[in-house]
């Protein structure tokens, strides 16, 4: 009875995960590769940013339910990146505003308040495991909400085999099975 239970629960999150819409923001090739097989074994199939001005660019671009954004990004750093989504978000109040999670590599706990002002969620430790990332997708995405102004992905079945969305100089591409296309 309990492995039923544990089993339905499973079952439970990997539905709810899937689908979610999540831009990563990460400049470093293995832990962009890490992350996206970590999502990638619950269906998401993450947007890519490689620096900061590029994820500022995508988050005003469309919807996401979360994103990632690694600190110490090239261009723009992440709190930088950050604020200017939520300037955005503040300027378009209809938009939905999606939590951000600072990931870094850096423990950034005597900062806590300073990024809170700045308008991230909560912060992820990297290299994180499978289980930090998912209590932090079922921390702050329930379940997807879809938006009547949200970017339209094909379905995730339609993308399973294919390589990861990247949307823009992220090279190489690397698709699910981690290598490079």
């Amino acid at each position: 009875m309990i492995f039923a239970a544990r089993l339905h629960d499973l079952v439970a999150r990997q539905h709810r995960r899937a689908g979610l819409r999540v831009l990563l923001a990460e400049a470093g090739t293995d832990e962009r590769m890490f992350t996206t097989a970590v999502l990638g074994q619950w269906g998401i199939l993450p947007t890519l940013a490689c620096d900061g001005a590029q994820a500022v660019r995508l988050a005003q671009s469309r919807e996401f339910d979360i994103v990632f954004m690694d600190v110490m990004r090239p261009v723009i750093d992440g709190v930088a990146a950050t604020a200017r989504i939520r300037q955005f978000e503040r300027e378009h109040p209809s938009r939905r505003s999606a939590p951000i999670v600072a990931y870094s590599a850096v423990d950034l706990s005597a900062e806590a308040r300073h990024l809170k002002r700045v308008g991230f969620a909560s912060v992820l430790l990297k290299p994180c495991s499978a289980r930090s990332m998912g209590a932090c997708l079922d921390r702050w995405c329930p379940r997807p909400t879809p938006s009547p102004n949200a970017h339209a992905d094909p379905p995730v079945g339609a993308l399973a085999h294919g390589p990861a969305p990247v949307a823009g100089p992220c090279s190489p591409t690397v698709t699910r099975t981690g290598q490079r296309a």
